[in-house]
């Protein structure tokens, strides 16, 4: 009679720790899940601000004249670019 309760509290516990989807890990699995999705929220926002920052920047049109020269290599009618690679 012992033995089988045992068996029954050993399948129980095995089926609650590896089959069932509501196992002992699984909360600690959905807490560093939590910790990644919050620090990528952050990383996100921070972005954000950053693009609306550099976006009002670009209404602006002596900022935007020099990012298009630094970035993209634009230059006006009479000038030459000259690049040089180290």
């Amino acid at each position: 009679v012992l033995n089988r309760y045992i068996v029954t509290v050993l399948i129980f516990f095995v089926f609650t720790n590896w089959v069932s989807s509501n196992s002992l890990s699984s909360p600690y699995k959905l807490r560093r899940t939590l910790h990644a999705l919050q620090q990528d929220k952050a990383y996100y926002i921070e972005e954000i601000k950053k693009n609306r920052i550099q976006l009002e920047r670009l209404n602006d049109p002596v900022y935007l004249e020099k990012v298009g020269r630094e970035n993209y290599l634009m230059k006006r009618d009479n000038e030459d670019i000259f690049i040089f690679k180290q």
